[in-house]
């Protein structure tokens, strides 16, 4: 092979190489907002947001709750929850539970500081009759975290302020945190 076309394909490998994060994780961002997620709160200023992917039965998930909420509940950051099922046969009635609730983020909250860390489950009380409605939400939110990989709860994903998507997995330190929120932006998009 001419050596002109080695640095050719090296130079397009190294583009493509450059440019599949962006692409891959513009479209967390886009699929986020097509998941059955529901709002922290209603605010109409804009604050650092986050997508934020939870179990109800996740210990993790629950420590992960009681570090931000004081952030969302100070309007210091907006924040769409996105419930899965996955760790326990009673996951799938406590998201349903979540969901059904006519204020989610109460159900979550009350969930979250109810939290049974003896037997690590959450303190919501599981649906026993899930609608297929319900069960198609979440089966969306599920999709969507197998679709983009994402392995564990919980899991933010935000859009810096440079337009740069992050998915980042797991408990953050309070620095972290406040390193996060200083460089999100304030939109979903």
């Amino acid at each position: 092979m001419p050596k002109k076309t080695k640095v050719l394909i090296a130079k397009w490998v190294i583009v493509f190489s450059l440019l599949l994060p962006w692409t891959v994780f513009a479209g967390v961002m886009r699929d986020a907002g097509k998941t059955a997620w529901f709002a922290s709160q209603a605010s109409t200023k804009a604050l650092p947001s986050a997508y934020v992917v939870v179990e109800p039965n996740c210990w993790y998930c629950m420590r992960y709750y009681h570090e931000i909420e004081p952030l969302i509940h100070a309007k210091k950051m907006r924040v769409r929850w996105i419930v899965v099922s996955f760790l326990q046969p009673t996951s799938l009635g406590k998201a349903a539970a979540i969901l059904k609730n006519k204020h989610h983020s109460l159900a979550l909250h009350s969930n979250e500081l109810h939290y049974h860390e003896g037997v690590g489950s959450g303190g919501i009380k599981p649906l026993k009759v899930i609608s297929k409605s319900l069960r198609r939400k979440i089966a969306r939110n599920n999709r969507f975290m197998d679709t983009h990989e994402i392995f564990s709860t919980p899991a933010t994903i935000y859009r810096d302020q440079s337009g740069k998507v992050h998915k980042l997995v797991g408990l953050h330190s309070s620095a972290e945190l406040s390193a996060m929120l200083n460089h999100m932006s304030h939109s979903f998009r």
